[in-house]
């Protein structure tokens, strides 16, 4: 076969000569891997706010305006441009928030149904307590009305006694008056007693 020789070629093997070329390409190859995801990152952040930020900042927006007052008038709408998480979410939200509204009802109305009876039950024990303190008092009042009759009646005794000897005896006329006053008063006042 007609081969000519045009010229030699002499390899050399170096293993710094190769290191260094090997390493050159490395960083190339490493600083092109960092702007490209450095690109690819700053794309993703400016289409993921339509996609991610403003329907999250709308569910954050949303949730810390609830008002345990007007849960079951509240209901989220996430602005998404097709039926994704964020519209389960949604509607995760939405049935949560709904079911809140009716528990905290629920609540609201035990509540009210526990004060009432417990003012009911408080009247009940104030009208108990008024019944036993005034039964208390009648008992009290019987006692020393019996108490006041006894100690009215033995000088009573005493009197009726003494005013019975002295019409026995020689009075004067207004001695006599003054024992007729005296046994009247006595009279009248056992018939008090």
């Amino acid at each position: 076969k007609n081969s000519e020789q045009i010229g030699q070629v002499h390899l050399y093997w170096n293993k710094n000569i190769i290191m260094d070329e090997v390493s050159y390409e490395f960083i190339v190859l490493i600083i092109g891997a960092l702007v490209k995801t450095l690109a690819l990152w700053f794309i993703f952040i400016q289409f993921q706010r339509p996609i991610l930020s403003n329907p999250l900042k709308q569910v954050t927006q949303y949730i810390r305006g609830l008002d345990k007052n007007n849960l079951s008038k509240s209901k989220i709408k996430v602005t998404t441009s097709r039926f994704n998480e964020f519209k389960v979410l949604e509607n995760y939200i939405n049935t949560m928030t709904q079911n809140l509204a009716k528990a905290y009802s629920h609540i609201k109305q035990k509540n009210l149904l526990l004060q009432q009876e417990m003012i009911n039950k408080i009247k009940l024990d104030e009208a108990q307590l008024q019944k036993t303190v005034a039964q208390k008092a009648n008992k009290a009042k019987s006692m020393f009305l019996a108490t006041m009759s006894h100690e009215i009646r033995s000088p009573m005794t005493g009197i009726q006694i003494t005013t019975s000897l002295l019409k026995k005896t020689d009075l004067d006329a207004i001695q006599k008056a003054y024992l007729d006053t005296l046994t009247s008063s006595h009279d009248s006042l056992m018939a008090i007693i």
